[in-house]
């Protein structure tokens, strides 16, 4: 992978840096796109935008306010040398930075639960990639539930997104889903209806076929490409304009 520059951020709790790396723009991920819109494999990028400190773990939207500073690759050739050097400086040790990680599915639902949002993108941002993180543990164990209470999670947050992306276009066929999922087939194969666009065909058939078998079950359908009707969750490297999300808008 060819990386384009990393930004560091700095914990606004306990000051530990947290970078987050881009690729270039020819960047493409081989992975394989599922059923609830996530693209899952071992080179997907995964643009988080919360993050838990390695340090102390507080959770946190990572944002501008954080910023340390960008570290540039010059992956073409051009390089901000002077920059790098300047950032250097401040972050000693760069190279052992860790990543941006997404809270787990206890510290997501505990930012929901509290309030931890601003405005109804961010809140879709959560419960998107809570819905995710409960599918990547059935992908990864093939057990969705392994505590109390994780059932009543699931279901609340399920039920809590349908409102949040009802009236959404781009999200028709992650409504479906989600329907799917808390095993509502018909009302989910009722929304496939409205999925008429060629970019959707795939998905739509997919979803369809498992409703007809009466699997409520996340399933892959097809290689990893750059989807505009699940942007809002970053379920991959794709460019929209993030801030409108840490703004809440």
């Amino acid at each position: 992978m060819i990386l384009s520059h990393m930004t560091i951020y700095g914990c606004p709790k306990c000051g530990e840096f947290v970078s987050k790396t881009s690729p270039s723009s020819s960047y493409r991920s081989t992975g394989i796109r599922f059923t609830d819109g996530k693209l899952r494999g071992l080179d997907a990028i995964h643009d988080y935008i919360v993050n838990e400190c390695k340090k102390c773990g507080h959770l946190f939207w990572i944002k501008d306010d954080y910023k340390i500073g960008v570290y540039d690759f010059g992956p073409f050739g051009r390089k901000d040398e002077e920059g790098n050097k300047a950032l250097e400086a401040k972050v000693p040790n760069m190279g052992f930075v860790s990543s941006a990680r997404l809270p787990d599915i206890y510290g997501l639902h505990r930012m929901l639960a509290t309030g931890d949002f601003t405005g109804k993108k961010q809140e879709i941002y959560l419960r998107k990639n809570l819905h995710w993180s409960f599918n990547d543990r059935y992908w990864d164990l093939r057990v969705l539930f392994l505590k109390d209470g994780d059932q009543e999670i699931w279901e609340e947050n399920l039920k809590a997104l349908i409102p949040l992306i009802r009236f959404r276009y781009k999200d028709t066929l992650y409504l479906a889903e989600i329907y799917r999922n808390l095993g509502k087939f018909y009302r989910a194969r009722w929304v496939l209806l409205r999925a008429v666009l060629p970019s959707m065909k795939n998905a739509r058939e997919v979803i369809w076929h498992e409703c007809k078998k009466k699997n409520s079950f996340l399933v892959p359908y097809g290689k990893g490409k750059l989807n505009e009707y699940y942007v809002d969750g970053y379920p991959d490297y794709v460019q929209v304009d993030k801030g409108k999300i840490l703004n809440g808008k």
